[in-house]
This record gives C-alpha cells, sequence and structure tokens, in this order.
C-alpha cells in the first residue's frame, strides 16, 4: 500500500466523499522551527506531521501553541498539498501590533508656567493628551521607534 493510501484509508473513516477533498478540525501537537506543525484529526488516530501553517497574511507566520485548534485541507486533493488554517479569532485581542521599525510617540513633557529664577517643572502628558489651551511653555514630545517585536507573529 501507498503512502497515499494509508492516509486515504484513515480518513475514510471520517469522510464519506474523496478524503483530500475534505477539510477536518485538528488539533496542533508541536510547531517546528520552521514554522510547520504536527496535528491530530479530531476523531481518528492519525498524526499528520510537518503541515504548513496558512495564517492567509502573504508573508507572515504565527507562532501557535500546542492545543491550537485548526482546520486541515489538501491543496491539490494530495496529502503532499496537506495545509492547516482557520486558527480561531480571539475575540479578546486587544493590543495593537507593531513592527520593528516603526515609529510612534510615548507622550509628552511641558514645562508650564516657567518663571524666572523658579525651577523648571515638567508634566508628563500621555500620547494624545497635550492640552492645546494654557500657559506657554517648552513642549518635548518623545519619540519612540520599535526594536524588537512579536514572539508570535511575524510579518516580511
Amino acid at each position: 500500500m501507498s503512502e497515499r493510501d494509508d492516509f486515504a484509508a484513515a480518513l475514510a473513516s471520517v469522510a464519506k466523499a474523496d478524503p483530500f477533498a475534505v477539510v477536518y478540525r485538528a488539533t496542533v501537537v508541536v510547531q517546528h522551527a520552521d514554522g510547520s506543525v504536527d496535528l491530530r484529526l479530531d476523531g481518528t488516530s492519525l498524526q499528520p506531521r510537518n503541515v504548513r501553517l496558512d495564517v492567509g497574511i502573504p508573508g507572515c507566520r504565527v507562532i501557535v501553541d500546542p492545543g491550537a485548534l485548526v482546520r486541515l485541507a489538501f491543496e491539490g486533493g494530495t496529502p503532499d498539498g496537506a495545509y492547516a488554517f482557520g486558527i480561531p479569532l480571539d475575540v479578546g485581542a486587544s493590543r495593537g501590533l507593531v513592527a520593528v521599525g516603526d515609529l510612534g510617540t510615548a507622550g509628552s513633557f511641558a514645562a508650564v508656567g516657567v518663571a524666572l529664577g523658579a525651577p523648571i517643572v515638567f508634566t508628563y502628558f500621555p500620547p494624545g493628551d497635550l492640552p492645546s489651551t494654557g500657559p506657554p511653555g517648552t513642549v518635548v514630545t518623545l519619540v519612540t521607534k520599535a526594536t524588537n517585536g512579536s514572539a508570535k507573529v511575524m510579518i516580511r
């Protein structure tokens, strides 16, 4: 029996159609350094290995934790075309993603109401909170540049 026949026989227990034309629910067992994943198909003992993880964003690579739910499909209807996709959306995700080299602001310091001979007192204002009215003074805006990035999401 060929690898295709072995794979088809294992999948036939959960699929009534061509087993390589069906999308399967699977769980990530491990992710390798190259981004591929080993999977456990729900309802079978089949564990496809080194399956390409397609996140749907060109040039993007995502690190997934063991136990993540994905879908397994077969491009071209062959075992060699196996790919995982469909990482569930995390509705609780609320933090923005920046790329290394992106510029931003960390807020501003303003020397407001400086009197001759008095110590200079700087007041910190978060980004976007610098008052547009009030005593004139010197404003220093802190510009940031991202120098490292997420260990979970990489883009090209």
